[in-house]
């Protein structure tokens, strides 16, 4: 039961991994929508180094990004008298491959 507890414990520590922060959606044209959404542990710029290196798999001669949106929800969560803010970002980009 300590193992449990103490793996739970970490994980929410953590950043979002790689493989479960990003979802492909083929598009029209050689494109493709790319989501990468994180928890309170990923920063913006995880996640744009996420939605890179998908499209770099993806579109392995490269790849240009044509749009790309930012989103943030900020939950708070109460510690005693205090209210803690605790942001998750997510990033969508459409990328065309070259």
């Amino acid at each position: 039961m300590r193992t449990f507890l103490l793996l739970a414990l970490l994980s929410s520590c953590s950043p979002t991994s790689y493989q479960d922060a990003v979802a492909v959606y083929p598009s029209n044209g050689g494109r493709f929508v790319i989501e990468a959404k994180g928890n309170k542990r990923t920063t913006p710029g995880i996640l744009q180094s996420y939605i890179e290196t998908k499209a770099g798999e993806l579109c392995p001669n490269g790849f240009d990004i044509v749009s790309r949106g930012d989103a943030a929800k900020t939950d708070y969560v109460l510690a005693g008298d205090t209210a803690i803010a605790q942001t998750k970002h997510d990033i969508t980009a459409t990328v065309v491959c070259r």
